[in-house]
């Protein structure tokens, strides 16, 4: 019993080992046809090693190159900043262990609240399903309709824009004229009116002059 725990605790250590030079190696470079000589060179080392020391030597020894590689890796050293953070990324509890926020009936009530849903989208999958392809010849001719389609939006877009120019003009033309017609016209009218009752009072003091004249004459 003695020899299989002892056995069984260097195997442990040789495994460890050799997962410690794999993640060495991996850490300072080389790709995946190195990292598989290394994977098979890797137990003979450590075998030749396990004869060399004792359990505690290669603890001690274990331990040494974990420091040394967490201590010159910059990557070790983020992973061991990120654990002391969040240590719950590096332990995640079990399913068993997570706490249930519904129980049992609310659960049912939520699965059968959504059956109705279930049968809707069965039922609109299976008319897209049903759905009839359109032939061939269809998308053939509308494809080949598409140089048309371009040469008439383009024909459109230059549409577009004569009308927006026309509109331009024609209220750059409305404006004029009421400013020349309407608005001229309207001043012209009013000196017109002007000029008649000045004429107007002019006859009228005439006449009254005349009036007074006749009546007492000199």
């Amino acid at each position: 019993m003695a020899d299989s725990e002892a056995q069984l605790a260097l195997d442990t250590i040789s495994h460890l080992e050799i997962r410690l030079q794999q993640l060495e190696f991996v850490l300072g470079g080389g790709g995946q046809d190195e990292l598989g000589q290394f994977a098979q060179k890797a137990p003979l080392a450590g075998a030749q090693h396990s004869r060399e020391q004792t359990v505690g030597e290669r603890m001690a020894h274990l331990e040494r190159s974990l420091s040394h590689l967490a201590s010159r890796n910059r990557v070790v050293q983020d992973l061991l900043r990120l654990q002391s953070r969040h240590p719950d990324l590096f332990a995640p509890a079990s399913p068993a262990q997570e706490p249930l926020l519904l129980d049992s009936d609310n659960i049912q009530q939520i699965v059968l609240a959504s059956g109705p849903l279930y049968h809707s989208t069965a039922s609109r999958l299976q008319s897209i399903e049903d759905a009839p392809v359109p032939p061939g010849e269809a998308s053939a001719a509308i494809v080949k309709l598409q140089p048309r389609v371009a040469a008439l939006a383009l024909k459109q877009e230059s549409q577009t824009r004569r009308l927006a120019e026309l509109r331009s003009r024609s209220a750059e033309v409305l404006e004029r004229w009421y400013r020349m017609g309407v608005m001229a016209s309207g001043e012209c009218w009013a000196e017109w009116e002007g000029r008649v009752g000045t004429v107007e009072r002019g006859i009228r003091r005439r006449e009254v002059d005349e009036e007074e004249n006749r009546l007492h004459p000199l």
